[in-house]
């Protein structure tokens, strides 16, 4: 008689990664988190579960880029666009990533609230595609790392949820204070850019 067994759905690493990957593309935050955490419990393994993530979120926010930037320009100047992104906005909007493109391609990667607007449009105005790729890429690095660090000081969550018993309420008086002080000086810098 035919019986199916769990081994019969076992899949290659090929496979694992392009899924992955896949996922990544589409939801960055949840597909790292969630591998990071199996990555953490040695359910996967550490190397591949993190460059199929960085491969995947890279090539995510290079499809809003390069989306914005084929098709970017031509759209903006027809209607509806046209009725409301006026050539002012338009002409502020390049400045602005002319001047801060650098580090807002960087820190989008890291507000998921604005990122896929922003990287729309910095890749409707920007002009060096290479900069820009390369700046889409260490963010990458960089967030994918710590999402995987976080996931592997976590990763076990009965021992987080006991921590935050614990500790959560004097935790997120800190957090909040440490994003008061960060905005603050992320302001300050701009500051300092907009003096020059």
């Amino acid at each position: 008689m035919f019986s199916l067994q769990p081994a019969d759905f076992e899949l290659a690493p090929v496979m694992i990664m392009f899924l992955i990957m896949l996922a990544a593309m589409l939801q960055d935050d949840v597909t790292c988190t969630t591998v990071g955490v199996f990555a953490a419990n040695g359910n996967l393994s550490l190397p591949m579960a993190w460059s199929a993530c960085f491969v995947g979120t890279l090539l995510g926010d290079l499809m809003w880029f390069t989306l914005a930037r084929s098709c970017g320009p031509g759209l903006m100047s027809r209607l509806p666009l046209k009725w409301v992104i006026t050539p002012l906005q338009l002409d502020r909007a390049t400045a602005f990533i002319d001047r801060y493109g650098a580090v807002a391609i960087f820190v989008c990667r890291f507000m998921p609230g604005i990122r896929t607007p922003l990287q729309i449009v910095i890749g409707a105005v920007n002009q060096n595609l290479a900069r820009a790729v390369s700046l889409f890429a260490m963010a990458a690095v960089v967030y994918t790392l710590l999402i995987f660090g976080l996931c592997r000081v976590f990763r076990n969550t009965m021992s987080l949820l006991g921590t935050f018993e614990e500790y959560g309420q004097p935790a997120l008086l800190v957090a909040m204070i440490a994003v008061l002080i960060v905005l603050w000086l992320g302001r300050r810098v701009i500051e300092t850019f907009d003096g020059k």
